[in-house]
C-alpha cells in the first residue's frame, strides 16, 4: 500500500497501484509505502520528514459502562426476574465510570417498556424505569454512550 503524505506531513490518501511520485513531488508531497493494507484513517505517520513511516494507528480504549437493576433473583439462576404482567418495574442504572459530565446514555431493550430512551449522565449514573411485558420472556436491556463499550443486562419476565 501506498499513503500520500502532504508537505504538512499530513496522511490525504492511500494508492494500491503505481502513484505518480513526479506529479506529487510538485505539489510538494511524498509517497510512503507500507506493507500495512490499512485505509489512511486507521494509520499514523511517524519519523516525518527525515524518515517517514507508516505504523497502525493505536486502539482507543473504549470506557466501560455498567448496568444494574433493582430486581430480585428469585429461582437462583442469575437473573433477576419481574412477573409479566404488565406492571411490575424495576430502576435500570448505567453507570460510566469517569465520563464526562455530558455524556448522554442511550437504553434500549428487547421486551417491555423504558421511561425513557435516552438520559444524560448525574454524577457518573443515569437511570430508568423498565416495565414488563405481559409476555414470559427473556429480556436483553442494553445501555451505549459514545467512547463507551455497549452494557448488557438480561432478565426475565416469569408467569
Amino acid at each position: 500500500m501506498f499513503y500520500i503524505v502532504n508537505a504538512g506531513g499530513e496522511i490525504v490518501a492511500s494508492a494500491s497501484g503505481p502513484v505518480n511520485t513526479a506529479a506529487l513531488a510538485e505539489s510538494g508531497s511524498i509517497v510512503v509505502g507500507s506493507d500495512l493494507n490499512l485505509p489512511p484513517y486507521h494509520v499514523v505517520l511517524t519519523g516525518f520528514p527525515d524518515k517517514p513511516l507508516i505504523v497502525a494507528r493505536p486502539p482507543v480504549p473504549l470506557g466501560v459502562l455498567k448496568l444494574t437493576c433493582t430486581a430480585d433473583d428469585h429461582d437462583g439462576d442469575g437473573l433477576p426476574e419481574l412477573r409479566a404482567n404488565g406492571k411490575d418495574s424495576t430502576t435500570i442504572t448505567a453507570e460510566a465510570g469517569g465520563a464526562p459530565v455530558e455524556t448522554a446514555i442511550t437504553f434500549r431493550t428487547t421486551a417491555g417498556r423504558l421511561s425513557a430512551r435516552v438520559v444524560d449522565l448525574e454524577e457518573g449514573k443515569a437511570s430508568v424505569q423498565f416495565t414488563a411485558g405481559r409476555e414470559t420472556v427473556a429480556v436483553q436491556i442494553t445501555a451505549s454512550a459514545p467512547g463507551f463499550a455497549d452494557a448488557l443486562l438480561n432478565l426475565e419476565l416469569v408467569p
